[in-house]
């Protein structure tokens, strides 16, 4: 039976482990697609003063059109789109304005006067002072993702503005928020037949959100009637291993459910498009740590749609624009998020903009040990040992059940010298030496079975805190101690790997030994095959898998000790 516990819980791990890689292939199959066609297609980085301007443009399907219609794209752009790649046969624009406040560095279009570039000023890319920052959209380079904007009429040939069109924004190539500044404004205006389409961006001091205001004066003698739209253009997904989930690309929200896609994937649906009309919902591109998404007014009633145009995305929102009578002026603001997935941060924004945080199936548990966790951090300052603590936490609270697992344990323990003499005796007859073993487990009451409890408790939370290291920028490249600089990336130098495979043979110590000579010989083998193992995870996985081994060590030493 000891074989059985053992086998038993090894082929429990690596089922759940397969059926939890097997659910987020079929829950994310974006994150598996077009890595080898990406990788062909990637551009070399070059400078980021230039952009190419895309040809996707929303296009309203009729002068009626409904609110937050959402069409397809003009014949000649589509038919440009499938014939040569988009970079080659597209212009290119100049970023004429940067503009600067305490947390955002954001470079304007020259011509659209959309942002193409921003930059958070408080994060790096890698964990180092010398680090660039990181940037959440870029024009160019392997991961390209850049916003674009625009009206559309809804007469064929009256008066638009899109984001094709050439914009006039400040006279001057910079602007910085002072010290003395709270927040700043930026706008773009362009006067087409006697209708003015202003853009005008509101920036506040420490806040990534950016309220983006979309007005129109219309100086014609014609009502100008059509739809807003706002949208990113994103290229460069990019897929991950189960063992390193990385997901960066386009993100959906509507219908009270997250999406995520491959540009591929959207250009092989039908009409190559996914929408759906949701007041609440948002569009944008995200990666592990980082978000940015056009959050359309509720009012507006929008249609949030993603579109794929070969190895391109364009997720976005698009709404009707209140018409605008001649002489007068009508504007609707929409808000334009560009930071990290803080979840205090995106709490505060609402609209669900949180769920952008994946914890996956078991964000029921991740959430809450993700809410300790901060909780903890709070008190001690510092992730690591907030990890312990809820490790010890857990511990704690399952305390019974594995006060349970380590008596059957020690009972165990106590037989070991009974069931050696029983396969002894019967090792020629397997069914009597089993019928003689079940006899024994039953009179001195030992559950041979209950050893595996601890394993099965373990690795939902394993998974769990697994995601929240993974997913959570509010552990991204914070230390520990001494050599462990960043609890979200590998231990450099492993030594929380080999410290975790010792405290398994500590463990192994305080186990019954197994009967069989094969098992003994792969019970010894496994501290080192896990070692390797956790040499792949983050640093704070280790420490939580190591902290609860010694954890358990003392909890079983004691137990052991009581019930000898």
């Amino acid at each position: 039976m000891d074989t059985k516990r053992f086998l038993l819980a090894i082929g429990s791990t690596l089922l759940i482990l397969w059926l939890y890689q097997a659910w987020l292939e079929y829950q994310y199959p974006a994150y598996y697609q077009q890595q080898e066609s990406q990788e062909q297609t990637a551009q070399a980085p070059q400078s980021d003063a230039k952009e190419p301007q895309s040809s996707t443009t929303p296009e309203t399907e009729s002068s009626a059109g409904g609110k937050g219609a959402v069409p397809e794209m003009r014949q000649e752009e589509a038919a440009a789109s499938t014939s040569t790649p988009q970079v080659q046969r597209q212009t290119t624009q100049t970023a004429s304005l940067r503009v600067s406040t305490d947390v955002l560095e954001l470079a304007f279009s020259g011509q659209s006067g959309d942002p193409i570039g921003a930059e958070l000023k408080a994060y790096r890319k890698e964990d180092r002072p010398d680090s660039p920052p990181v940037s959440v959209l870029a024009p160019r380079g392997e991961r390209v993702a850049m916003t674009q904007t625009g009206w559309l009429n809804s007469s064929k040939g009256g008066p638009e503005a899109t984001h094709q069109t050439a914009f006039q924004g400040p006279q001057t190539d910079r602007i910085e928020l002072k010290e003395d500044q709270d927040k700043l404004q930026v706008t773009f205006s362009r006067t087409v037949d006697g209708v003015e389409f202003r853009k005008t961006y509101h920036l506040r001091r420490g806040s990534y959100a950016v309220p983006v205001e979309f007005q129109i004066r219309n100086n014609s003698d014609q009502t100008w009637q059509g739809h807003l739209y706002g949208q990113f253009r994103n290229r460069g997904h990019k897929a991950g291993s189960w063992i390193l989930y990385d997901y960066d690309g386009p993100v959906i929200f509507a219908q009270d459910e997250m999406q995520t896609f491959s540009p591929s994937a959207l250009a092989e649906r039908e009409g190559s498009e996914f929408r759906a009309d949701d007041a609440t919902g948002w569009a944008g591109v995200m990666s592990r740590y980082f978000l940015t998404a056009w959050v359309p007014a509720e009012e507006s009633g929008s249609t949030i749609y993603a579109r794929g145009v070969a190895n391109e995305a364009y997720p976005g929102f698009a709404s009707a624009f209140p018409a605008v009578a001649p002489g007068e002026q009508t504007s609707v603001t929409h808000k334009l998020y560009l930071g990290p997935k803080d979840q205090s941060l995106l709490e505060e924004q609402g609209r669900h903009l949180r769920r952008s945080v994946d914890y996956g199936i078991l964000s029921f548990l991740a959430i809450p040990l993700f809410e300790v966790m901060q909780f903890f951090h709070s008190l001690v300052g510092n992730y690591g040992y907030a990890i312990i603590l809820v490790t010890l936490l857990i511990k704690l609270l399952f305390f019974p059940l594995f006060s349970m697992s380590y008596r059957a344990m020690a009972k165990m323990r106590k037989v070991q010298p009974e069931l050696q003499r029983i396969r002894e005796n019967y090792g020629d007859d397997r069914q009597k030496m089993n019928e003689e073993m079940m006899r024994l487990y039953k009179e001195e009451k030992v559950n041979p079975l209950g050893g595996c409890l601890p394993i099965l408790v373990q690795i939902p939370v394993f998974i769990s805190l697994y995601w929240v290291l993974l997913e959570s920028v509010e552990i991204r490249h914070e230390p520990f101690i001494f050599w462990i600089t960043d609890l979200t990336s590998q231990d450099p130098f492993y030594v929380l790997p080999v410290l975790m495979g010792a405290s398994m043979v500590v463990q192994q110590m305080l186990n019954p030994a197994p009967l069989d000579p094969v098992q003994k010989k792969v019970m010894m083998a496994l501290p080192v095959v896990f070692t390797v193992f956790f040499i792949q995870f983050p640093a704070g996985l280790v420490l939580y898998w190591l902290s609860n081994n010694l954890i358990s060590i003392a909890q079983q030493w004691w137990i052991m000790r009581k019930t000898a």
